[in-house]
């Protein structure tokens, strides 16, 4: 009988999604795009640009939602280029820039409220796991810095559990071990 070695773990599964999610951003910016040209030179649609570019920002981070920030402005000025010549070349430049300096910080913007809340739920996190004693089962409750029994601590707390040896039992467990 031969054993079939164990397969690493792969990120594809997650790769997967996130080129769905990614591919996802980047039909609404086309969407986007198509409406734009197809409504013409007078009417325009740059604030339906922000959905695809915070989504982007919010969901794969800056670099993202920085790139869909410069290639939507400059498609529209493109776009602007095909249709007719604008007033001045510079107009329309200028018009680019400024919608690539909105976007850019709105990415900015989108991409550190991402990062606060991510680092928020991490903190939550870490702030829910308390000791419980394997022994006794006396949870350490860090605001009074004492041990106090599961059933009095649950009847006001409601958090994730983490196994440790309160003080008592750690001495009668070492006490135990030292006789053997």
């Amino acid at each position: 009988m031969q054993i079939a070695p164990v397969a690493a773990p792969t990120t594809d599964g997650l790769f997967q999604k996130a080129s769905i999610r990614r591919l996802n951003w980047m039909l609404l910016s086309v969407v986007c795009l198509a409406l734009d040209y197809l409504s013409g030179p007078d009417i325009q649609f740059p604030f339906f640009y922000l959905a695809p570019v915070s989504l982007a920002a919010w969901y794969d981070g800056r670099a993202w939602g920085l790139l869909l920030a410069a290639v939507l402005p400059l498609m529209r000025f493109s776009f602007r280029m095909v249709w007719d010549s604008p007033p001045t070349f510079w107009v329309a430049v200028a018009n680019a820039g400024i919608r690539i300096t909105v976007f850019v910080a709105f990415v900015w913007l989108i991409a550190r409220m991402a990062d606060q809340v991510h680092q928020l739920r991490h903190t939550r996190q870490l702030e829910a796991i308390l000791g419980v004693c394997s022994v006794c089962g006396k949870i350490h409750d860090q605001v009074v810095d004492a041990w106090q029994p599961i059933d009095q601590y649950l009847s006001s707390h409601k958090t994730e559990f983490e196994q440790e040896l309160c003080p008592a039992c750690r001495q009668q467990f070492k006490e135990t071990f030292d006789r053997r």
